[in-house]
C-alpha cells in the first residue's frame, strides 16, 4: 500500500515538473529495531516503471544525522 502511495506521489509530482523530491523514510511506526520502511523504499528505485521516473536517488542524513530520507531527483515528464 505504502509503495503504491509513493508511485502515485512521485508520478504526480513528475507532471507537474517537479524536480526533486524528499521522501522522509523514518523507521517506521511498527519497527521495534529494524528499519524497514528506507530498504523497501530502496528495493522500489529498482524496479524498472519507477526507475524510469528517476534521473537519480540518494540516501540524505536529518537533522539528527540519521539517514531517514530519500532524495529523488525526478525526470522531465
Amino acid at each position: 500500500e505504502a509503495l503504491n502511495t509513493l508511485y502515485q506521489f512521485v508520478r504526480a509530482q513528475q507532471m507537474l515538473g517537479i524536480r526533486y523530491v524528499k521522501i522522509i523514510t523514518g523507521k517506521g511506526k511498527r519497527s521495534q529495531e529494524q528499519v524497514v520502511i528506507k530498504p523497501a523504499v530502496l528495493d522500489w528505485c529498482q524496479i524498472p516503471q519507477n526507475a524510469e521516473m528517476l534521473l537519480d536517488y540518494s540516501p540524505a542524513p536529518d537533522e539528527s544525522g540519521d539517514y531517514g530520507v530519500v532524495i529523488f531527483e525526478l525526470r522531465r515528464p
